[in-house]
């Protein structure tokens, strides 16, 4: 949680509710994935958030995303298992698009 602060610290210069629910975001994004804010896969200054979304853009992204642990397999339900997935996934990017659209357009 501390780096996810950090990070929208880092592009915005302040602390408040829009951080509290851009971090929101990075955490479900760390939970999905599995993943730190900032991993040296992704790239020299790709976050977590840019990483997934790039990742979403092929027919094969979701899967590569999902934190194996999670992944859903034969046994365990995959429909639902999937469907939570993607909720999480749009709750994270609702939280942390409007944060973005709120601080850069004010």
């Amino acid at each position: 949680v501390f780096l996810a602060m950090f990070a929208e610290y880092v592009y915005t210069l302040k602390v408040d509710e829009k951080s509290d629910i851009y971090s929101f975001g990075v955490v479900l994004l760390e939970l999905v994935t599995g993943r730190r804010p900032f991993e040296p896969e992704f790239g020299e200054a790709i976050d977590i958030a840019q990483w997934v979304r790039k990742k979403l853009q092929s027919k094969e992204g979701l899967m590569e995303v999902i934190d194996p642990r999670i992944k859903p397999d034969s046994n365990r339900e995959p429909n639902v298992i999937m469907t939570q997935i993607m909720l999480v996934l749009k709750v994270a990017f609702i939280a942390l698009l409007t944060t973005y659209a709120e601080t850069h357009h004010a």
